[in-house]
C-alpha cells in the first residue's frame, strides 16, 4: 500500500513538471512556470508566486527548447499640433516596442525581488519611487520675498510710532507735575519758581515752599548709592510725603490732605487743585 502511495505520488509530480514550461529570456534568465496566456506578441507567464509577468516576444529567446519568432512590430507615428498660429512640431515617432521594454524590465525585476524574497523567508515589501518635489514658481518666491520684505520695513515705523508715543506720554506727565508746582511757587512768592522745570531742582523749590530744612534732600541722592538705595528708598518717600505736608499747610489747606500726593493719578489732581484754589 505504501509503494502504490508512493508510486502515485512520484506520477503526480512528473504529471506536474511535465505540465510546466520553461522560458529562456534573451538575456540568459531561465524561468519556470505556467503559460496562462500565449500570442503572436507575448505570453502571460505565472512563476508559481501568484504574480502573472507579461513577456513580449522580442525578449524571450524560447518557450520549452522551441525558437521564438519575433513578428515585425509596427512603428506608431504622433503627431502634436497646436492651435498656436505660424508654430508647429515634428511628428514623433515611438516604437510599441521601446514602449514595452521598460515595462518588461520592470516585470523581471518585480519577480527576481519575489523569488529572493520567498527564498529567504522574509516578508515583501513594496518599494515606491520617491515622490518628486514639486518646483516652486520664480513668481511665488518673488511675491514670497516682497511680503517678507514688506513686513520687515513696517517693524521700523512701529517701533517709530511707539517709541514716539512713549515720549508723548513722559512729556505730558511732566507738563502735569512741573506747570501747577511752578503756579504753587508763584502763588506763594518762593522762587525762583522756574526751578519748577528742572528735574531733581524742583525738590529743593518744594522744600523752600514747604519750610522744610533743607537737609532732608540728601535722602534722594543717597538713592542712587548701590546696596543702601532699597533704605533710603523708603526714607525719600516718606520725605516727599512730608513735604508735601508743608506745602499744603503752606496754601492754607489742611495737613492731612497732603496724604493724597501718595495716591497715584489723585496726586496730580491734588497738585492741581492746590495751584488753582485761592
Amino acid at each position: 500500500m505504501k509503494k502504490a502511495f508512493l508510486i502515485l505520488v512520484i506520477w503526480l509530480g512528473t504529471i506536474s513538471f511535465a505540465l510546466a514550461s520553461q522560458v529562456i529570456l534573451k538575456s540568459g534568465q531561465k524561468l519556470e512556470g505556467k503559460i496562462i496566456e500565449q500570442t503572436g506578441q507575448y505570453i502571460k507567464f505565472d512563476s508559481g508566486v501568484g504574480l502573472t509577468v507579461t513577456y513580449y516576444n522580442d525578449e524571450i529567446d524560447s518557450i520549452d527548447g522551441r525558437k521564438v519568432e519575433v513578428q515585425s512590430v509596427k512603428q506608431e507615428a504622433a503627431v502634436v499640433k497646436t492651435k498656436k498660429s505660424n508654430f508647429s512640431t515634428a511628428p514623433v515617432q515611438v516604437s510599441a516596442a521601446a514602449i514595452a521594454q521598460p515595462r518588461a524590465e520592470a516585470a523581471a525585476q518585480a519577480i527576481e525581488q519575489v523569488t529572493a524574497t520567498v527564498q529567504k523567508d522574509e516578508p515583501v515589501v513594496s518599494q515606491t519611487p520617491p515622490q518628486q518635489q514639486v518646483p516652486v514658481s520664480n513668481s511665488f518666491k518673488v511675491s514670497s520675498q516682497s511680503r517678507r520684505q514688506h513686513s520687515l520695513g513696517f517693524l521700523p515705523v512701529l517701533g517709530i510710532g511707539m517709541m514716539s508715543f512713549i515720549l508723548f506720554f513722559i512729556l505730558l506727565l511732566y507738563f502735569l507735575f512741573c506747570f501747577p508746582l511752578y503756579k504753587i511757587a508763584i502763588k506763594l512768592n518762593e522762587g525762583p519758581a522756574w526751578l519748577a522745570w528742572i528735574p531733581l531742582v524742583q525738590f529743593y523749590l518744594i522744600c523752600k515752599m514747604a519750610k522744610r530744612p533743607y537737609w532732608v534732600l540728601f535722602s534722594y541722592v543717597l538713592v542712587y548709592i548701590p546696596f543702601i538705595n532699597i533704605i533710603f528708598l523708603i526714607i525719600s518717600f516718606g520725605v516727599t510725603l512730608y513735604l508735601w505736608i508743608g506745602v499744603t499747610q503752606a496754601c492754607g489747606k489742611p495737613a492731612w490732605l497732603g496724604i493724597l500726593t501718595i495716591v497715584p493719578i489723585v496726586n496730580i489732581i491734588f497738585i492741581w487743585y492746590l495751584a488753582l484754589s485761592d
